[in-house]
């Protein structure tokens, strides 16, 4: 008889992505596990995405966190201008001007407008959601060091980041959720395909 997995699905990766996914596995009823190699979600401020489109926002809804994303902390009536230059003290390129949420009218297409929540703030926020839920089970401060694959389901090996001890997982499937350098993606020798990506910085204020 074999035995049973240990958990359904294992997402490598606790980034906007794999929390999204547990959430939309949690409200199908599906059990995940998510490991992020960060130690919290109390890290340094990075101004990493600051933008959630229109379509972005309609999947917010549907994981029904859309009203939490609307009122993260941006005033209703401040302008959400973004302002493009060379540098904090180089040259000015360009200016992107929309009206502040209280003076944009909802698009046509869509029952839900743009919105302004830097990833430093949507991912505790989903984190919080996932964990309300009560289905999945979210685990900071461990990697993923590598995974077999059978018949049957993944056999996934966590590291500790804090003492570096080794505990197995086996896991229905593998969802690889980790960013552009993905252990996933490079174990299975998926190419990065696309053009690189820039050096610009993101500033909000």
């Amino acid at each position: 008889m074999t035995k049973p997995n240990d958990v359904p699905v294992l997402i490598a990766g606790g980034g906007p992505v794999g929390l999204a996914l547990a959430l939309d596995l949690g409200r199908r009823g599906v059990p995940s596990l998510i490991v992020e190699r960060e130690p919290s979600l109390d890290r340094e401020i990075l101004a990493k995405a600051d933008l959630l489109n229109e379509r972005s926002m309609e999947f917010c809804r549907l994981l029904g966190i859309a009203d939490e994303v609307a009122n993260v902390g941006f005033p209703d009536d401040v302008s959400r201008d973004t302002v493009f230059c060379t540098g904090l003290n180089g040259f000015f390129i360009g200016r992107y001007e929309m009206p502040s949420t209280r003076d944009r009218p909802l698009p046509a297409q869509s029952p839900e407008m743009h919105r302004r929540c830097p990833q430093f703030w949507f991912d505790p926020l989903l984190a919080r959601a996932v964990l309300g839920q009560g289905i999945a089970q979210l685990r900071y401060g461990t990697s993923l060091d590598g995974f077999t694959q059978d018949d049957d389901g993944v056999t996934c090996r966590l590291r500790n980041m804090a003492d570096g001890s080794i505990e197995e997982i086996r896991a229905s499937y593998l969802v690889g959720c980790d960013g552009l350098t993905s252990s996933v993606r490079t174990a299975l020798d998926i190419p990065f395909e696309g053009d690189q990506l820039d050096y610009s910085v993101s500033v909000v204020v």
